[in-house]
């Protein structure tokens, strides 16, 4: 047998990890764009149809952070580190190069390259998700519907090109698995020990824990049946639910724009608020910037004041819970108690930071890039920021980063800024207290 861990399987998990990443930040973001107050050309009905397609997108994205929790357990089992990078944005590829496995997850084009678009709900971002969930590769069907300021080209709206699916990059990892099983080579190291169930955001699936081989093949049977499903006749599956909401978009009348005027691929320029660093381009046009250092695709510049803080304190609490999740497995190894205080904070800053502060971002100006159009969530992330060995300083910069952002925002909501920032900085600052509390059960 060989002890060697399976690098391929390994390289192919991670950018399964990453895949997993970038779509739920997708599903976020559109389901953030909204609108949640009835106006010109949407009524009650259609008010409440729309908060339905909210609801969801956000129980979608539940689903899939409960797929990323699984791919880490995956590979936990086969050896290696939980892989929570986040993917290039905007317009960017998954960082790590082209699998080595099967080409069976390559888009079609082979460009090795996935949608990787932060855009506004409508039937272009809906076609996204749509072909992504297929169990292949379809034709992404869009109306020509505005997209918003620095919308990218990352589906071939004709041809479905730039769109890979979920379930094709699953299929090439469950053959390795089956090749290494049949030549008798180890594929699970260690037992996994986290239960992806017990984080309650798996809908109706269920992960088993991952011993062995077949184990791991069940979990990654799960992911894609949650996704994929068996296609539009099962009514759990991602796909049959965002297939539901295209045809009720379908009947509504032409005019009706379900979202705000929500810029795409909203970007933070050098030290624009709190924990974060993300670089402009120069030469990219008014108001445009390049990528955030691992992206490929240009975004729209953040400029107003009271935006751009708020937008930098929703980065910084973003990657300080990446962060926080990227400890919880190495504290579960080591004991039940902080771990389990680190997945309560990570959970809290989801639903009561996270999600409550997108909206208000969807409704804050962005600024001299696109004039009448709002930000969105940035999911800024600052790559100069690493957890290190030494424990206490990993608690002591959590800590920090969420102290910074509870500061900016109660800051923006003392200057006249949305109400709700006032609450929303007390729950980071709240965080930032049980982030202390929890590294004192570690350390």
């Amino acid at each position: 047998m060989d002890d060697e861990i399976p690098a391929d399987l390994v390289h192919a998990l991670e950018r399964a990890a990453e895949l997993e990443h970038a779509v739920l930040l997708q599903y976020l973001f559109a389901a953030a764009s909204l609108r949640r107050r009835p106006g010109p050309g949407l009524g009650l009905l259609q008010l409440e149809r729309i908060r339905g397609w909210e609801r969801t997108l956000l129980a979608i994205a539940r689903e899939e952070m409960a797929h990323l929790a699984a791919v880490s357990n995956l590979l936990i089992a086969v050896g290696a580190a939980p892989w929570l990078v986040r993917p290039g944005l905007p317009g960017g590829r998954l960082g790590r190069a082209r699998s080595p496995l099967a080409g069976a997850d390559s888009p079609p084009g082979g460009d090795d390259r996935e949608a990787l678009v932060l855009e506004r709900f409508g039937p272009r971002s809906l076609a996204r998700f749509i072909g992504l969930e297929r169990q292949e590769a379809g034709a992404a069907r869009v109306d020509g519907a505005a997209a918003g300021p620095g919308a990218g080209e990352g589906v071939n709206v004709e041809t479905g090109a730039g769109v890979g699916t979920i379930s094709g990059h699953y299929a090439s990892i469950k053959g390795e698995i089956g090749r290494l099983a049949a030549e008798g080579q180890a594929v699970v190291r260690e037992p996994a020990l986290d239960v992806v169930d017990g984080w309650r955001i798996s809908g109706a699936a269920h992960f088993p824990a991952v011993t062995d081989a077949a184990s791991a093949l069940e979990v990654i049977d799960a992911i894609v049946g949650q996704g994929a499903g068996l296609g539009a006749e099962d009514p759990d599956s991602h796909l049959a639910r965002l297939l539901t909401i295209e045809a009720e978009l379908g009947r509504e009348d032409a005019g009706l724009d379900p979202a705000q005027q929500v810029v795409s691929d909203p970007i933070l320029a050098p030290a624009a608020g709190a924990g974060s660093g993300e670089a402009a381009g120069a030469g990219a046009g008014p108001g445009r910037g390049e990528g955030d250092g691992d992206g490929d695709g240009e975004g729209t510049l953040v400029s107003d004041p009271r935006t751009v803080v708020v937008a930098g304190a929703f980065a910084a609490v973003y990657q300080a819970m990446t962060l926080l999740l990227e400890l919880y497995h190495p504290l579960l190894a080591a004991g039940p108690r902080a771990a389990v205080g680190a997945r309560r904070v990570a959970q809290g800053l989801m639903t009561g930071v996270l999600r409550p502060l997108g909206e208000v971002l969807a409704e804050l100006p962005v600024g001299e890039a696109a004039p009448g159009w709002s930000c969105g969530p940035t999911f800024a992330w600052d790559p100069g920021i690493r957890l290190g060995e030494d424990r206490r300083e990993s608690w002591a910069l959590l800590g920090g980063m969420l102290a910074g952002a509870a500061a900016g925002l109660g800051a923006v909501a003392g200057d006249g800024g949305p109400p709700r920032l006032a609450a929303l900085a007390e729950n980071v600052g709240l965080a930032s207290r049980l982030v202390a509390a929890t590294g004192g059960l570690d350390i």
